[in-house]
Parts: C-alpha cells; sequence; structure tokens
C-alpha cells in the first residue's frame, strides 16, 4: 500500500467511481464529519455533474471515504468534499483518495483549490503536508460565520 498506515488493509482497498447507490452512505459520512454538511440533492448534483470527479473508498464492500472534486475552466480544480469514518482516520485513507482525484484531474487543471475552515487545524495540517499552500481568507464563508482558509496546490 501507498502508506504504513493502511498496513491490514491491503488487497480489501478499492477506490472507484460513486454511482448514486453510494450516495447515502456518502451522506451519513459527510453528517458525521461536518458542522455544516452538504445534503442529499447536492450530492446528487456532483453525481451528475460531469465536469466532477466523486470517488469512493472502500474496503470490503463497505465504503469508508470519499472525495468530490470539479474541473472548473480555466485550468482550475477543485476539492469540494472530502471525508473517512472517524474510525479510520490518519491511516492514509484521505491522502489515498486526495491523490487519486488530482491524478485524474491532471490531464485538465493547472492547480487545485479548496476552502477549509480556520479552525480546523487537522485539515490545514493534512493539506499542507500534501503540497497545498494558504492562499487567503474568506471572511465570514460559513453559515455561522467562521472564516476560511483559501488553500491552493500547483500542479
Amino acid at each position: 500500500m501507498e502508506e504504513d498506515g493502511l498496513a491490514g488493509l491491503e488487497g480489501a482497498l478499492s477506490v472507484r467511481k460513486c454511482v448514486e447507490a453510494d450516495l447515502p452512505k456518502v451522506l451519513e459520512l459527510e453528517r458525521k464529519s461536518f458542522k455544516f454538511p452538504y445534503d442529499m440533492d447536492t450530492l446528487i448534483h456532483y453525481g451528475r455533474l460531469g465536469s466532477a470527479v466523486f470517488l469512493v473508498c472502500e474496503v470490503r464492500g463497505d465504503i469508508i471515504g470519499y472525495i468530490v472534486s470539479e474541473r472548473r475552466t480555466g485550468g482550475a480544480g477543485s476539492i469540494v468534499s472530502i471525508a473517512v469514518s472517524p474510525t479510520l482516520r490518519n491511516r492514509g485513507i484521505g491522502s489515498t483518495l486526495l491523490n487519486h482525484a488530482i491524478a485524474m484531474m491532471r490531464d485538465t487543471v493547472s492547480a487545485v483549490e479548496l476552502q477549509v475552515a480556520v479552525s480546523n487545524t487537522d485539515a490545514v495540517t493534512f493539506y499542507q503536508g500534501r503540497g497545498f499552500m494558504v492562499t487567503g481568507v474568506l471572511p465570514s464563508y460559513y453559515p455561522d460565520g467562521e472564516d476560511a482558509f483559501l488553500m491552493n496546490l500547483r500542479l
């Protein structure tokens, strides 16, 4: 496997395109992971969007993580959402999903951006460890008024 944290999951871990039947489990992970989760309609939208890269990670048929990213015009990509089951975090699954999504966008984008709550230090550290840099602050980005960091990765 790509990272030592995946020990014990070798051969059982797979990443594939999300299908509509996966969305209830994706929504469950979204709700467990975020203060302001996307709703089912938003997930359906990205599942049907031709410019989206929507992947799930599963172990033995159980969805344990997902990533939604989007190719935008002008050569930019965006990470819309990424989450891993709380009991399986810090084992390289998020990195695996992120790497797959970036690889699928690499031919059509030259940079990838994302927004992350300034208080989410674990996520900021995760992204910085994968080459993303904080390039700005988006004031009152979230419904509760919290700011977000704008982070970018040049490919």
